[in-house]
This record gives C-alpha cells, structure tokens and sequence, in this order.
C-alpha cells in the first residue's frame, strides 16, 4: 500500500471493479448473501450501469492503486419538479462511498465526496442526498451536510 492513488472519473471500462465493490459494499451491510441473490445483482447492476453512466445518471469516482480499485463512490442525478428551496430540479443521491478496507483512514472518501460536491456545483445540481453509516457521518458533516429535517417515508412493494 502506498500513497500514489489516482482518482478517475468512472466510465463503461470501469464497469466490472464498479460492480465488485458495489457487492463488497453490500455485503459488508447486510452480510454474506446466497450466491444466486449476487449473481442476479450483478447482472442487474452489469445492465443499469451500462445505461446510466454514458448519460451521467450515475456520475462517480474511483481511487486506483495501479490497476486495483480501493475506493469508489457514485451518485445518482435525476430531475424533478423544482421546490422553492431548489428551483432547477436537478439534484444527486450520493450511493456507495466505499473503501476498501485495507486502505482506509488515508482521505479517500473525502477526496471522492469533493469531486461529487465539485459536479454538483459545475453542473447545476441543487443539492447532494445521502443516507450516511456512523463511520461516513463524520466526513460529511466536515462537507455541511446536515440532517433533512422532512420526513422520510417509504413503502416497499417487495
């Protein structure tokens, strides 16, 4: 492990370490998984990300050591009516900021999250959503982000 990381902006090439930490992610919340359920999300994710990322519906990062993927983090853009408090409509779901394990603790989330932050500002986004683990809270709260004060609810058809 060294300090020569680079950071890219994700595209279509980056698809198969994309979907491999995307499942390390998961799989570190909700815990090892049937391989059946992986293999269905991996052609789920396999399809999703080759529509979204050449349209910048999901718009990332990843840090790289040579040719390994260590960090990621991704967002999904989407547009709705506009709100008094965001007019344009366009706003981002921060999904899977995740590091691996190994290389944590060195600053990438936080170098992720501002190239996020950076889109958002240069491509019109009002605002950045995210649900954060107690170990990420942290590092978006140093970015100003706050807790939404509406409430949130869902309903779940499966």
């Amino acid at each position: 492990m060294t300090n020569d990381l680079i950071y890219k902006r994700i595209t279509t090439d980056h698809i198969p370490q994309l979907i491999e930490l995307r499942l390390e992610f998961l799989i570190s919340l909700k815990g090892e998984q049937p391989q059946d359920k992986i293999d269905a999300l991996a052609q789920h994710l396999q399809q999703y990300f080759s529509k979204a990322i050449p349209t910048e519906a999901l718009v990332g990062w990843m840090a790289w050591e040579g040719d390994l993927a260590v960090g990621v983090g991704a967002m999904a853009v989407r547009e709705q009516p506009g709100h008094f408090d965001w007019p344009g409509g366009r706003l981002a779901y921060v999904h899977n900021m995740y590091t691996v394990p190994a290389y944590r603790k060195q600053g990438i989330c936080s170098e992720i999250l501002q190239q996020m932050i950076t889109y958002g500002k240069e491509h019109g986004l009002s605002r950045l959503e995210l649900h954060a683990s107690a170990d990420g809270e942290p590092v978006y709260r140093k970015y100003d982000f706050k807790e939404h004060t509406e409430p949130f609810l869902m309903l779940r058809f499966k």
